[in-house]
């Protein structure tokens, strides 16, 4: 197969037809082969383009001739449903070539006899990633020629078939394409430059490509010494662990010359779920180095979600759990989440590489002068995590430098939750009473929607869609807002409008409250004329606002000595799913109430957690947002960066969007930060809230949170900007400046 000849130029402007015949049942495989001579067939002289296909026996079990010509255009979109003016079902089941596909493309003249070549290629570097690539390369029928510094992890793939040569000369003399996978950039020097490395071996009309993850000078360099022999260059880092490899479902990011990346698409192709092909050598590596830079600082930001849920007394499986259920999800989170939690880092992609990734990504941002103060917080927990002698373990390994003592340096320390709370109470009217006895609480009974009334108090992002989804499924709803006007649009779908907290009390069942901040939920709950002045036994009172355990802890007091039920209930999600009723709920506290408002919890939400006494739901929440605010910070690095060194920031998010990082909120806010306009659904002076109070639990359980504290400067950076009232992903405003690392 020659690569790049002038035959291949000889056809690239017309369309590769595909002309299927009956497949013998017991071929391993179906190989449609590239022929680099001319083909005469029926008086008629064919080219072919320069390409191997290799289609997996499970596609291939009694499929007839056209439903297999119809996949086979998935790889081809011009493919005919004619050849030689005859319909293609119209043809013999019998093939009347030796071949059971032959492979045409337009007519050519002055050619003659068929290449019967069979492509070959060689893979260097038999590790956790190369071994399963080529494995699904040999399973595939490929001819694969194998090389590794230790000769023993290459002998199951030679009992698979493959051949082994002593160096990588050897390997790329024999083969038409070699592809190496590496484990850090002076290995993939050496390998593909060094003594008998892949470059003796390499001529005119061969292949490289290097599907290792290295920055985009040292694949630049490689690629010069691969073309100076005549030789074609291809950089292709993978997006993907051991299981992608596994289940051919890697992405890879490919730059350099287009003419193999065409040609070697189809192996591609066996290896992984989709390619990208992005210009010039240097933009694979670089778009690997941001994906595993984002990937390394969602690690690290999840780790210590998980510390802290387990240090406040929660259970971390549910925070996986919730997670799982939200627009933070993301299947890293699933699949190594359980693993973590049990302290257990089977190895899918070693720690010490990913902290190699970090370290290159780093290096790439200073290079444009980007600041990337989550991944540099990131990077030094993997340098931690290496100092323990983690190097060979998973990343998720990374929870461990979390554990011990990892001193904080971008850790400001504040005021206790308490200090803050004397600082709400001096203004209050209404006294802290003593609580009463758990016997003088009675659940509210379950009544007929139209006699039922519930209230509703704070309608603002959250509030009017959840109060107006209440109304909508029937029930009778007062409600409060101190601007009276946003309660206007519900008014006129039936709400009824109190002039106070109390007043939506004394008259409601239950009474919702969603509050933007703590000091907020304790004035309308506690303060005059506060919800807590209207309630009496027998009445609930539920608030779904995001607030420290404490302050939720001080407002259970007042509602339960007043001799009604308490619970919290704070929701994951912002104004989208509110407005759907795709909420989740985190309740804590009265057990009897949690029943008995699970109905409306449903009609405003899509599922619910009971997490237990007050505070659980609090602190659940806290945690789940300190994640999501760190996430938010890593990605518009990620965006930035990607941007700064020339990469389609709209490409970053369409890799992250397949691979194992894959969060909705990415597909949802990217492509308008990218316009750097953002449409508010949960406003960034809530998530720096968030930030602050999840700082504040840390710090009671001494948990060090490095990743959270370097996102929350970022945040409070943007509000110094004016960007409060703006959606939270507009942080990303705040590393468009001189930001300080």
């Amino acid at each position: 197969m020659a690569l790049g000849s002038d035959k291949t130029n000889l056809v690239s402007k017309t369309y590769l037809r595909i002309f299927l015949f009956t497949y013998p049942n017991k071929l391993s495989c179906i190989k449609m082969r590239a022929l680099t001579k001319p083909l005469t067939l029926n008086n008629q002289t064919w080219v072919s383009s320069s390409m191997s296909i290799f289609v997996k026996t499970s596609y291939c079990q009694q499929v007839s001739s056209t439903a297999m010509v119809a996949m086979c255009s998935s790889f081809f979109p011009q493919l005919p449903t004619r050849f030689n003016g005859r319909p293609i079902y119209s043809f013999p089941a019998k093939s009347h070539f030796s071949g059971s596909f032959k492979a045409f493309s337009s007519q050519a003249s002055n050619a003659s006899s068929q290449d019967k070549l069979p492509a070959n290629v060689g893979f260097l570097g038999i590790g956790i990633m190369g071994s399963p690539m080529a494995q699904n390369l040999i399973k595939s029928g490929c001819d694969v020629t194998v090389w590794n510094r230790t000769k023993s992890k290459c002998d199951p793939l030679i009992s698979l078939g493959a051949k082994y040569k002593s160096s990588p000369e050897e390997v790329a003399a024999s083969c038409d394409v070699t592809f190496a996978m590496l484990s850090d950039p002076e290995s993939a020097v050496d390998v593909a430059c060094g003594k008998h490395g892949a470059v003796s071996g390499m001529s005119s009309g061969k292949g490289y490509v290097d599907v290792s993850t290295v920055d985009g000078e040292t694949s630049k360099y490689i690629g010069q010494q691969i073309k100076a022999t005549g030789a074609l260059f291809l950089e292709a880092p993978v997006s993907g662990s051991k299981k992608p490899a596994e289940d051919g479902q890697l992405i890879f990011l490919t730059a350099g010359d287009k003419s193999l990346y065409e040609t070697v698409a189809p192996f591609l192709d066996i290896m992984g779920k989709s390619r990208f092909y992005l210009g010039d050598i240097g933009n694979g590596a670089a778009m690997k180095l941001v994906v595993n830079m984002i990937m390394g600082s969602m690690m690290a930001s999840f780790s210590e979600g998980l510390l802290l849920s387990e240090k406040v007394g929660l259970d971390p499986s549910v925070l996986v759990e919730v997670i799982s259920q939200g627009a933070i999800s993301a299947p890293m989170y699933s699949m190594k989440g359980p693993s973590m939690i049990q302290s257990l880092y089977p190895t899918a992609f070693p720690l010490k590489h990913q902290q190699k990734d970090m370290r290159l990504a780093l290096g790439l941002a200073e290079s444009v002068s980007q600041s990337t103060p989550i991944a540099a917080a990131a990077n030094e927990m993997y340098k931690v995590a290496k100092s323990h002698g983690l190097s060979d373990q998973d990343f998720s390994a990374v929870i461990e430098a979390l554990k011990g003592k990892l001193q904080q340096a971008s850790h400001t320390r504040r005021d206790s939750v308490n200090g803050e709370l004397k600082l709400i109470l001096k203004d209050l009217f209404f006294p802290v009473p003593s609580p009463l006895s758990d016997s003088a609480s009675r659940v509210v009974e379950d009544r007929d929607k139209s006699a039922l009334k519930l209230g509703f108090l704070g309608i603002g992002i959250m509030g009017f869609p959840m109060a107006q989804n209440l109304i909508k499924a029937g029930y009778n709803v007062t409600v409060w807002n101190r601007t009276k006007s946003k309660c206007d649009p519900l008014i006129s779908l039936g709400a009824i409008y109190k002039s106070t907290p109390g007043e939506v009390a004394a008259s409601c069942d239950v009474t919702f409250a969603m509050l933007s901040d703590p000091q907020s939920a304790v004035e309308v709950a506690c303060g005059k004329n506060g919800a807590a002045s209207g309630l009496s036994s027998g009445k609930g009172y539920v608030d779904v606002s995001t607030v420290d355990g404490e302050t939720s802890q001080l407002i259970s007091q007042h509602i339960k000595a007043t001799g009604a039920l308490f619970l919290e209930a704070p929701v994951s999600g912002s104004k989208k799913p509110a407005e759907d009723g795709q909420l989740i709920f985190l309740a804590a506290g009265d057990k009897s109430l949690y029943d008995s408002v699970a109905p409306y919890l449903d009609i405003m939400g899509k599922s619910k957690f009971y997490l237990g006494d007050v505070g659980n739901g609090a602190a659940m929440k806290l945690v789940v947002n300190m994640v999501m605010g760190s996430m938010m910070a890593s990605f518009s690095e990620g965006l930035l960066l990607s941007e700064k060194v020339g990469l389609d920031p709209n490409v970053l998010i369409k890799v992250i969007s397949q691979g194992a990082i894959s969060a909705p909120m990415y597909s949802m806010k990217g492509p308008s930060m990218i316009q750097s306009v953002y449409p508010t659904a949960f406003p960034l002076k809530h998530q720096q809230k968030d930030m602050r109070l999840a700082l504040g639990l840390a710090e009671s359980v001494s948990q060090s949170t490095p990743i959270a504290a370097a996102a929350n400067e970022l945040y409070k950076v943007a509000k110094s900007q004016g960007l409060s009232d703006q959606d939270f992903s507009a942080v990303i405003e705040s590393l468009k400046g001189k930001l300080q690392q």
